[in-house]
């Protein structure tokens, strides 16, 4: 039997709360080979979601691990649930707000159970955008991610491929992360997309297995609607607390990890950290998308990024 933990981090998400949690019971276990364990920790809501998950712990449904404490935000409130998670053999992050296909989990451990398990290991898929009542939008998805690239790793860090919410990965992801001070950590999705990529085994299925739900009350996501939320999404990755949260994570990256990365991986990360500093590096890093990367997308939005200085 494999022990699955879900790890889920609430913010006044009453309005889906149940729909989610539902949909994350009625996984399929695949004859009682799984064993899943959702494992809670609520960030300083002010409506009714802590109840709905009270209800449910009651039940013994999911453990809530922690709630009425201040709100740090998604990045530390996740890597405080991966750092308290119970021992598991797989981790499958979770938003409050979409719905799991039954086959979700399922998937995702048959497919990592193919691989070296010695190594660092992250799944991720594709997703069904949807809207807040679950109509879909769209099904392609793709998320700019080349498959068996040689460059996979550096794409994924000029461009973070990983929705968060996809995410299963193995214990030895789970305690490469740990390593990385919480208060270093800008985004969590990102730095284990990286260190999966960099030092493990990444793999992606472009195979959609949750609605990613998106409606008005999302912070950032994926928005096909009205110019309000298209200029509000700009807002938020232009602010003053997101611009520059990819140049320090990269750095402690770069602090943590560096003597663990292959030589190319090194030159790229080297580059990347002191472009602004020294115009050889820029050149070279510049070179270096141009020439190497493949794809498009991650290719003409970073050389825009690093040449206005917001990478």
């Amino acid at each position: 039997m494999s022990k699955v933990c879900v790890l889920l981090s609430t913010y006044n998400g009453e309005k889906y709360l149940r729909q989610l949690l539902d949909s994350v019971l009625a996984q399929n276990t695949n004859n009682g080979q799984l064993q899943i364990t959702l494992f809670v920790r609520d960030d300083g809501s002010k409506d009714g979601t802590v109840e709905i998950l009270k209800e449910y712990a009651d039940k013994g449904e999911l453990i809530l691990a922690q709630y009425g404490v201040p709100n740090v935000g998604f990045a530390k409130s996740f890597s405080w649930l991966i750092a308290n998670a119970p021992q598991s053999d797989y981790y499958a992050l979770c938003d409050q707000d979409d719905v799991w296909l039954p086959d979700k989990i399922c998937n995702a451990v048959a497919r990592l159970k193919k691989e070296n398990n010695d190594l660092p290991l992250l799944y991720s898929t594709s997703l069904i955008v949807v809207d807040g009542q679950l109509k879909e939008i769209t099904r392609q998805t793709h998320l700019h991610m080349s498959k068996d690239s040689p460059t996979q790793f550096e794409e994924n860090v000029l461009q973070n491929n990983t929705y968060g919410c996809t995410i299963v990965m193995n214990e030895k992801l789970r305690r490469l992360y740990l390593n990385v001070p919480v208060e270093q950590i800008m985004t969590h999705d990102f730095v284990l997309s990286i260190l999966a990529t960099g030092l493990g085994k990444f793999i992606f299925e472009d195979n959609p297995q949750i609605l990613y739900r998106q409606h008005e009350n999302n912070t950032v996501g994926f928005y096909r609607g009205s110019l309000r939320n298209i200029f509000r999404t700009i807002r938020f990755v232009f602010s003053n607390d997101m611009k520059n949260n990819k140049w320090k994570n990269v750095k402690t990256l770069r602090e943590l990890f560096f003597e663990n990365f292959n030589e190319e991986q090194q030159k790229f990360i080297d580059n990347l950290y002191c472009y602004r500093d020294d115009k050889k590096k820029k050149k070279e890093l510049i070179k270096f998308i141009k020439s190497k990367i493949k794809n498009q997308f991650v290719k003409n939005y970073n050389l825009a990024l690093i040449r206005l200085n917001k990478f």
